[in-house]
């Protein structure tokens, strides 16, 4: 097997940087388009009642064991 040394480094592009305007992304870019006030009013609303106060559910100690194993593997 032939082992060869580049002397002289060669270049396989050239990049253009530092654009005469700044660039600025926007959600819509991206392919989100939404109003970000009608997301804004809905996470300010208000919980429906029954959510808010629903009982922690009771979980036995083998059984929060095993989940557990799951949750961190």
């Amino acid at each position: 097997m032939n082992t060869q040394t580049l002397i002289s480094p060669a270049i396989t592009c050239n990049f253009t940087v530092a654009p005469e305007e700044s660039i600025f992304a926007d959600s819509r870019d991206y392919g989100f388009d939404f109003d970000e006030e009608e997301v804004g009013s809905e996470l300010l609303a208000p919980l429906p009642a029954g959510l808010a106060d629903q009982p922690i559910p009771e979980v036995g100690a083998d059984d929060f064991e095993r989940i557990f194993h799951y949750f961190i593997s």
